[in-house]
């Protein structure tokens, strides 16, 4: 299983994303990778979500691409 690491300000901004936005999607989004970052699989994250694994995937690779 590749790593998947949050910068400290990465994990802040998607704590409080998680925490307070309004937006359902930002919201699963934000969780689906806090949970990559505190090493739970993707398999795990997707089935916590009621979600597809390669949709976490997707999100893990746009985030990553992205920062």
């Amino acid at each position: 299983m590749a790593l998947f690491k949050l910068t400290s300000r990465a994990y802040t901004r998607l704590r409080e994303i998680a925490r307070s936005s309004t937006n359902a999607r930002q919201v699963r989004r934000a969780q689906a990778l806090l949970w990559l970052h505190e090493k739970h699989t993707t398999n795990a994250v997707a089935q916590r979500l009621g979600m597809s694994w390669r949709t976490i995937q997707r999100w893990k690779r746009q985030y990553q691409e992205q920062a």
